[in-house]
């Protein structure tokens, strides 16, 4: 018999190719597979006639309950063998330790190790009846013995399965409409704006204005929290390979809890294996779904972007981020904000103060007669384009949630640099550090600059050339860089030799700091080795082309 909670539905389907085994006098077998996440639950019921009992039908009965075994597949399925096998698996025989064998083969272990079954005329102790499963993990087990209704024993166990509890989520928002707009006008338009009209200060003017045009927004359209609709998306179907890692995981895992393992190191190392492989096997699952989700849309462009939208979301639900402060972890979104805001305007100085106080004449470097021109603009073209700016709707790196504009970080004095991530920081390091070109002779060496990478060829006839070479270009490098409060990073910095002879090293220095060397460099996205060969981008290339080509692109 097989109770239920109420609040668990439940969809079922008998397994006919289980059913179809059984044999009169030998055999009797039924199944039927609960369709629960995130395992189905496989029952099987067996009875074994005691009155057949040759070698010829035990060896049949062991046929059937193998090939049974191999329809459902315990490594995939959550299995329930229940059964009165009429054989006393208290006893250790011939009989009763194949059958044991063959269950233990599959994963499925005993989960009644005591007498099920008291014989009344002989008072002999047995269990005939048990339940083999691949679940070590049951809530409960019973033996219930009454014998005014049964000689068999009643055998009970049950099993959990925890019911997911969907969270509301809600939204914070404006409450904004004609009345409430109409009645925002009429409050500004009767507003005198004393203070922002009489204040000298450009600053202090705007911040009153802000504050003010705050103040009577939360009054008279305040901010109010609502239900989000929860829509219902598809779920993904794990394929089967998916569940058979998860079965070997937890199999491995408990063999290790019980010290069921003669090697552990090995055993660590199988985990390690089977849960890298259990990723490849998510992925191709939700790849697959994706793809049929797409195949069957009408609209697949729109269908796409949802899929990816979908993906982001759920990045997004992912723990909330945290972040070590003052010796403390900490998940204030505005302690981390200005914890963030920190960083970036102390670094900058931090990085100057580290740097030797050397100065390098600029006023050495002969001028170009390249320049910038910055073209006039009218008052109403600047109002223009500011009128085109708009807050995007991507969220930045540090994924920090401003969702609503409740909260912000406090503001900072920029001393050195922009602030981070600017638009104007690229130009701007341009414009800044573009003369070093201008530093080094043709004659001694050629710059080839792209934002903050740079690139110097130095030519060289001979090994100790370019030794003498670069060593000059180095200094010459380090102190212009420093006289503009810049530092070089020196762990990102290598050489290469491009050369037909054996590969030779330089001993190349930056204020005792040894500069590593490379054979092959990425550039730009593109591998450059020293012997001027493609085949690191060839392979790179062909990497990239089979990982997309695995996805189905």
């Amino acid at each position: 018999m097989i109770l239920m909670r109420n609040s668990i539905e439940v969809k079922y389907e008998i397994i006919n190719e289980v059913k179809s085994l059984a044999q009169d006098c030998i055999c009797e077998i039924s199944a039927i597979k609960l369709l629960l996440r995130p395992k189905p639950i496989v029952l099987i019921a067996i009875y074994r006639s005691p009155s057949y009992n040759s070698g010829e039908n035990w060896n049949q009965f062991i046929s059937i309950i193998n090939e049974a075994l191999l329809k459902v597949d315990p490594l995939v399925n959550e299995i329930y063998i229940i059964g009165d096998f009429n054989v006393n698996l208290i006893e250790k025989t011939n009989r009763s330790l194949e059958l044991t064998d063959l269950f233990e083969a599959a994963n499925l272990f005993p989960i009644f190790n005591d007498s099920t079954r008291k014989n009344l005329i002989s008072g002999k102790d047995s269990a005939i009846d048990n339940i083999f499963s691949n679940n070590l993990c049951i809530s409960s087990k019973e033996i219930i013995r009454n014998f005014s209704l049964f000689d068999h024993d009643i055998l009970k166990i049950t099993i959990e399965r925890k019911k997911q509890n969907s969270k509301t989520k809600y939204k914070l928002g404006r409450k904004l409409d004609n009345a409430n707009l109409e009645a925002l006008k009429n409050v500004i338009l009767r507003e005198s704006w004393y203070e922002v009209i009489n204040e000298s200060n450009v600053n202090v003017a705007y911040e009153n204005f802000i504050s003010t045009l705050n103040f009577h927004l939360d009054s008279v359209c305040p901010v109010v929290k609502s239900k989000i609709a929860q829509k219902k998306s598809k779920k993904t179907v794990w394929s089967n390979e998916v569940q058979y890692y998860e079965n070997l995981i937890a199999l491995a895992e408990m063999s290790l809890k019980l010290g069921n393992v003669s090697n552990q190191e090995a055993t660590h190392k199988s985990i390690k294996k089977f849960k890298k492989n259990l990723k490849k096997a998510y992925d191709n699952s939700v790849i697959r779904a994706n793809d049929e989700i797409i195949h069957k849309a009408t609209n697949i462009s729109k269908t796409t972007w949802n899929i990816i939208s979908k993906a982001k979301n759920e990045l997004k639900s992912k723990p909330s981020l945290s972040l070590k402060i003052n010796g403390e972890i900490s998940d204030d979104m505005l302690k981390i904000a200005n914890e963030f805001n920190t960083f970036f305007l102390e670094i900058p100085q931090k990085i100057a103060q580290s740097l030797d106080p050397c100065i390098f004449d600029l006023s050495t470097v002969v001028k170009t007669e390249s320049s910038v021109f910055l073209y006039d603009c009218t008052p109403s073209e600047i109002e223009k384009h500011i009128g085109t700016l708009n807050n995007k709707k991507s969220t930045g790196v540090d994924d920090v949630n401003l969702e609503g504009n409740i909260i912000s970080s406090k503001r900072g004095i920029v001393s050195e640099g922009v602030p981070q991530g600017s638009i104007f920081g690229p130009n701007m390091f341009i414009l800044y550090s573009n003369c070093i070109r201008l530093i080094l002779k043709a004659s001694l060496a050629e710059v080839v600059l792209y934002v903050d990478d740079t690139t110097i060829l130095i030519p060289g006839k001979s090994m100790e050339e370019i030794q003498s070479k670069t060593t000059q270009v180095l200094e010459k490098v380090y102190m212009f860089f420093s006289s503009l409060g810049l530092a070089l990073n020196l762990e990102k910095t290598i050489w290469l030799v491009f050369n037909n002879s054996k590969n030779e090293v330089l001993n190349l220095l930056v204020k005792d700091i040894p500069i590593s060397n490379s054979l092959d460099v990425k550039f730009l996205g593109l591998h450059i080795s020293s012997k001027l060969k493609w085949t690191n981008q060839v392979n790179a290339i062909a990497k990239n082309l089979r990982r997309e080509f695995k996805r189905g692109l």
